[in-house]
């Protein structure tokens, strides 16, 4: 266990100096993740289809994963004490010098999954339903089921978001924060993100497909065809709280 300790250490010195470069052509602006032995298997194409299975598209679901799991290895680091770090059945434990490395590589492997949430929501965005489609919402929403409409405190009200157990961002106040911490306040990525979503969804119940969630619930049918009206629900809310916010850039 010491040798493994060891080895890992020495490669984490040797990425924090050579992983800087990109990992090809059509994911320029996306460095590569690091290379080391416990993480042999993380590429790009690896961790989409890792949101895609297990976490049913949602990024931001991943995020706060990998974050919260930055959290505890900081506080076990913070403490002195040794991490037991485990990932695709491969077990390292870690402490001081070891240990501040592996955290180091942590961030950047934050900050590459985050380069390649950005490009999916942008992604979605341009491809979803085009950006004049997306602007107007006063008609790209057709029949949805919730619009904009002001009360006698001049307020706009919007319907609320369902409460399905493995959405993360499910009021008003915390979707608004989110667009304006990570989109800067610009809402049409965020409605492509989720425009996309239902798109897919939409898509696997026409074929008779089933839909597996990031908890690792399988929809299929009537399940499935409950959840896509959540997610109709969804996008409709987030379209009236775009068309709601003062300071959209939508």
């Amino acid at each position: 266990m010491t040798k493994k300790i060891s080895q890992l250490a020495v490669l984490g010195v040797a990425v924090l100096i050579s992983a800087l470069g990109v990992s090809g052509p059509a994911e320029a602006q996306c460095t590569s993740f690091p290379k080391i032995a416990l993480w042999s298997e993380l590429t790009h194409d690896f961790v989409r289809q890792q949101v895609e299975d297990r976490y049913d598209g949602d990024w931001d679901g991943y995020l706060v994963k990998l974050k919260s799991i930055q959290g505890k290895l900081k506080s076990i680091h913070a403490l002195g004490l040794r991490a037991g770090i485990t990932w695709r059945d491969k077990k390292v434990r870690l402490k001081g010098q070891e240990l501040a490395a592996f955290l180091t590589l942590v961030e950047q492997r934050l900050r590459v999954t985050e380069c390649l949430a950005e490009n999916d929501a942008m992604a979605d965005f341009e491809t979803a339903a085009g950006e004049d489609a997306i602007a107007d919402f006063s008609t790209a929403a057709g029949g949805d089921a919730f619009e904009a409409k002001a009360d006698s405190g001049n307020q706009v009200q919007c319907g609320t978001v369902p409460d399905v157990a493995w959405w993360d961002f499910k009021t008003h106040e915390v979707i608004v924060d989110y667009v304006s911490r990570r989109y800067r306040g610009d809402w049409r990525p965020y409605i492509a993100k989720w425009s996309g979503k239902l798109g897919r969804l939409q898509d696997t119940y026409d074929r008779g497909g089933t839909a597996t969630t990031r908890t690792g619930i399988r929809l299929r049918g009537r399940e499935l065809r409950a959840y896509l009206e959540q997610m109709r629900t969804r996008v409709s809310v987030i379209r009236c709280l775009a068309t709601a916010n003062p300071d959209s850039k939508a």
